[in-house]
């Protein structure tokens, strides 16, 4: 009997972690198959957890219910049932967006301490520390929400599970935009065999802002200076081929509708990735760069790719080719 209950009570690391998720939506297990088969519910699950509150997802919805029926009540004694129901409605949202406000607070800092962390990470590879151990540098010397975070995988990668695994599921807990090129880059490296204790290998930062392309015989190079300007754009880059016109992300709109209205409708105008500074490579990097920048293109979880490397005319026309 002991060794049968033994093997009924051994667990994997898969298992394991379902087990907890489930928890966080309800402790009845009923309960939790009806809410867990919902994708609202599934939703509030992953806002409670990246707020990293510890509250189920059942105990959440009662809590606005409650509000709801008080609200409701109260109203009711003084307004009519139209606007009593209103209020009870608007008042079952207050739990929901306290949530949503402390999921906000916790990413807006896991977003600042990025930069720290990404750097600690590289300097730790750098002195030849293996992966999982510069993890767990990170989760013991990075405060909270990001050494948290960083030490359930350091966590995740002792108890067996794979690097690429481990680092999905990180970008799975968070959900922050930014940490998906760490992911990428991680499975990427894996896959290739890169160093990703390469000097510099983090280091390098983009802007998110917007780009309005238009050819170069709409306007010279001094013309579409002078009207980017005048829109409010940040910089303007002109070569034979065309014209690229960057602003910022809140003045973005705008200036593409300004320029529009002067040139007519540009050949694209989007947010991209702009790098804050570019890096000369030579022609054998350059080949592998074009090898990597391919891996990305295929993974699933790439939309686009953005690079900061600048190569030689004679590499680009012999990779074009």
């Amino acid at each position: 009997m002991a060794e049968a209950l033994g093997e009924t009570t051994e667990l994997s690391l898969e298992d394991a972690i379902r087990i907890t998720r489930d928890a966080s939506i309800s402790s009845n297990p009923t309960l939790n198959r009806l809410l867990s088969s919902l994708n609202v519910i599934n939703k509030i699950d992953e806002m409670i957890r990246q707020a990293d509150m510890q509250i189920t997802v059942s105990r959440l919805l009662a809590f606005c219910f409650c509000a709801a029926i008080m609200a409701g009540l109260a109203a009711y004694t003084v307004m009519n049932s139209a606007v009593a129901m209103g209020l009870g409605i608007i008042a079952a949202l207050f739990p929901l967006l306290h949530v949503a406000r402390k999921r906000k607070k916790r990413l807006l800092k896991f977003n600042s301490q990025l930069p720290d962390t990404l750097d600690l990470l590289s300097r730790s590879l750098t002195v030849g520390h293996a992966f999982s151990e510069s993890l767990h540098q990170v989760a013991s010397e990075m405060p909270d929400p990001i050494g948290t975070e960083f030490g359930l995988t350091s966590d995740e990668i002792s108890f067996g599970q794979d690097v690429r695994t481990a680092v999905e599921n990180l970008y799975a807990r968070v959900g922050h935009e930014d940490l998906l090129f760490f992911v990428v880059a991680v499975n990427v490296q894996n896959q290739t065999g890169g160093n990703l204790a390469e000097t510099g290998a983090v280091s390098f930062m983009f802007d998110h802002v917007g780009v309005v392309e238009f050819d170069a015989k709409v306007a010279s190079a001094d013309a579409m200076l002078e009207a980017a300007i005048d829109a409010g754009a940040d910089d303007v880059v002109s070569t034979e081929t065309g014209h690229e016109v960057y602003a910022a992300q809140d003045s973005f709109a705008n200036v593409a509708k300004t320029l529009e209205a002067k040139f007519g409708e540009p050949r694209k105008a989007g947010l991209v990735w702009k790098p804050q500074n570019t890096v000369a490579i030579d022609d054998e990097k350059g080949e592998k760069m074009f090898k990597l920048m391919e891996l990305l293109n295929e993974h699933d979880d790439v939309q686009n790719v953005y690079a900061n490397f600048e190569m030689s005319d004679a590499l680009m026309a012999k990779m074009g080719a």
